[in-house]
């Protein structure tokens, strides 16, 4: 989610939508430390513009998915299949959206294959993590934007 400074307009990705609108959470993980993080980005973003996105949805993934993990530049589901042109056409999308915004400010879902700020799933599917960011978060720095993991509230 993006926070712009002037109107307070965010950007949000897959995560919580608000302003009199539904709350829309991933609910794939769910634990006690994952509703604290949402309600910590709810109270942060209760007199905010929320913009949501999600590139996955963008690219026409379904949801909920299959797992998918970034293994050698390539984002492969569980089984094998190799769908890294749907998740980048999917970030090429979501970051055409973000450029019609003003944005001051990004809330990523933490260690997705799209998501994650600094840290993702290696690529084994052994819950196993490198440092890097996952496709939207790398893309969403390199233009200058910043960027939040949800796990910084």
């Amino acid at each position: 989610m993006i926070v712009h400074p002037a109107n307070q307009t965010a950007f949000t990705v897959a995560c919580v939508t608000l302003n009199n609108q539904h709350v829309a959470v991933a609910l794939y993980e769910i634990s006690q430390a994952f509703l604290q993080i949402i309600f910590a980005v709810i109270i942060f973003l209760k007199d905010k513009q929320v913009i949501p996105i999600c590139p996955e949805l963008l690219a026409g993934m379904p949801s909920p998915r299959p797992p998918v993990e970034i293994k050698d530049a390539r984002v492969i589901r569980k089984n094998g299949e190799d769908v890294t042109d749907a998740y980048c056409s999917g970030v090429q999308k979501a970051m055409q959206r973000a450029a019609q915004q003003p944005i001051d400010l990004v809330i990523l879902k933490s260690r997705s294959p799209t998501c994650g700020v600094g840290q993702r799933y290696d690529g084994t599917f052994t819950n196993t993590f490198v440092q890097q960011s996952g496709l939207f978060a790398e893309a969403l720095l390199q233009a200058g934007y910043t960027v939040k993991s949800s796990d910084d509230f």
